[in-house]
């Protein structure tokens, strides 16, 4: 029988885990609070103990051999169950943490809405959520997840489609009792509000409705999508809806939407991962729970 004292010491296991995490020693000892040489002696010593190479070293870093990427896929879900382990043995919740980014637009009026069913079912997982349209780096930041939107479909092999959305201009009831719109002309002198980022939604939708996509945008401009459906909502004009980010303010009566051409939308949403996220207990979680609200998010 193999005595567990036999096992390499818990130091030098992390010390490996965390550099395979990120690809680097120095980012692993910035995370672990040591220098990179401390890690890279931790990780050498588990290699004589072991009797395998886990890293090709290299000029300008370091990569995972053949052997180091299948230990570390091994690894990274034990130690977070252990992390988690002890969390709820010291009587603290949130054992597990996931760094969550996605596009304000999408956090706001989709993601954020739905979490608390996501914390219902896991209460042992703390989620963080960023707002940010920028570009993420997953190797130089601690986010596993980041929700974009874009034209075209990434090229990250770890990328993967959530969905698209179909656009249709929303109001108010109130606006739209003062300024009835019956016909899709009628928009070109009611103020219309958008995002900055989506300005191209006003012409797509007009086009395809017979109107001209040529006339000037008259209305009010806002850098965040929440805020151009706050401005509708409070009967300031029209906005151009992304179908599934206005479903709940339509079903609340809060927006109506006076017309009923549907226009596809240039772009769509896309999840993205971290490397090696997928082997982590609360991601698995995550992308398990985002399978079954994507579902329901169909139906809409």
């Amino acid at each position: 029988m193999t005595m567990r004292h036999s096992l390499p010491p818990l130091s030098w296991i992390l010390a490996f885990e965390t550099a395979a995490r990120h690809g680097s020693f120095l980012r692993a000892g910035e995370e672990l609070g040591v220098s990179a040489g401390a890690v890279s002696q931790k990780i050498k010593a588990l290699e004589g103990r072991l009797g395998r190479r886990l890293f090709e070293r290299r000029p300008r870093g370091v990569r995972l051999s053949e052997e180091g990427q299948a230990y570390g896929e091994a690894l990274t879900p034990l130690i977070d169950e252990i992390h988690a382990a002890s969390q709820r043995c010291a009587g603290r919740s949130g054992g597990l943490h996931l760094a969550v980014s996605a596009l304000p637009a999408l956090a706001e009026k989709w993601l954020v809405p739905r979490l608390a069913g996501f914390g219902a079912a896991h209460p042992e997982i703390a989620v963080e959520v960023s707002a940010e349209a920028r570009l993420v780096d997953f190797a130089e930041e601690a986010i596993d997840i980041a929700f974009r939107y874009a034209t075209t479909p990434p090229r990250d092999p770890d990328s993967r489609a959530l969905f698209s959305e179909d656009l249709l201009p929303v109001c108010s009831p109130a606006f739209l009792r003062q300024r009835p719109l019956r016909q899709p002309e009628d928009l070109l002198a009611a103020p219309k509000l958008y995002d900055t980022h989506w300005k191209d939604d006003w012409r797509i939708w007009l086009a395809a409705a017979g109107v001209d996509a040529n006339a000037p945008l008259q209305g009010s401009a806002f850098t965040l999508y929440s805020m151009a459906l706050e401005a509708a909502v409070a009967g300031q004009g029209v906005a151009m809806g992304h179908s599934k980010l206005v479903a709940d303010d339509l079903a609340k009566g809060r927006l109506v939407a006076p017309f009923d051409l549907r226009v596809a939308a240039p772009g769509s949403h896309y999840l993205l991962l971290g490397p090696a996220a997928q082997r982590r207990p609360q991601v698995r979680a995550f992308l398990a729970w985002l399978e079954s609200e994507m579902n329901e998010t169909d139906a809409l």
